[in-house]
């Protein structure tokens, strides 16, 4: 297993300005933020990937999220830290900090398992559980997964999702 590396730096330009996009997104004005992201893989069995989106005006990171994995792809763990910038939301009046996990195992040759989870740092509470099995072979590619999104804001309760995503491949 041969390593890599690999890096990314953009930023989008539009000829007017588009007021479709959300408040905080960067995309609203003729030149978004700018985005860079890093990954570094001395093997295969190891990675890790830094992206950061920096204000275009100010040059301060809005966003900066840093992941990194390891073990082969039939039992991979991964960890991930993210720092949001409370200009990102609306009425936040704090940036966020969140860390996660998850662990993918591939039981078969076709069938495999996943989990994540999610937690606010700066209240100390889980943001997001997520469990699915995956089954994929060379026409398909199917997942059954279920999801809990802890989040209260507003209008918004903590809820629960199952869902079934299927994936029909090569089918000429």
């Amino acid at each position: 297993y041969g390593g890599f590396s690999e890096v990314m730096v953009g930023q989008v330009l539009r000829p007017v300005e588009d007021d479709n996009f959300a408040s905080g997104t960067g995309l609203i004005q003729q030149k978004s933020d700018y985005v860079a992201r890093a990954t570094i893989s001395p093997t295969g069995y190891i990675y890790i990937m830094d992206r950061i989106r920096i204000d275009q005006d100010s040059l301060k990171p809005r966003r900066h999220e840093v992941v990194a994995g390891l073990g082969p792809s039939s039992f991979r763990v991964a960890v991930n830290y993210a720092n949001l910038d409370k200009s990102l939301f609306t009425d936040e009046l704090r940036n966020r900090e969140a860390i996660g996990g998850s662990i993918n195992v591939k039981l078969t040759r076709n069938f495999s398992v996943s989990g994540s989870h999610l937690r606010d740092l700066a209240i100390g509470s889980s943001l997001r559980d997520f469990a699915a099995i995956r089954f994929t072979n060379e026409c398909l590619d199917g997942l059954v997964f279920v999801e809990r999104a802890h989040f209260t804001d507003r209008d918004i309760e903590p809820s629960t999702t199952f869902g079934v995503r299927l994936q029909l491949d090569n089918l000429s």
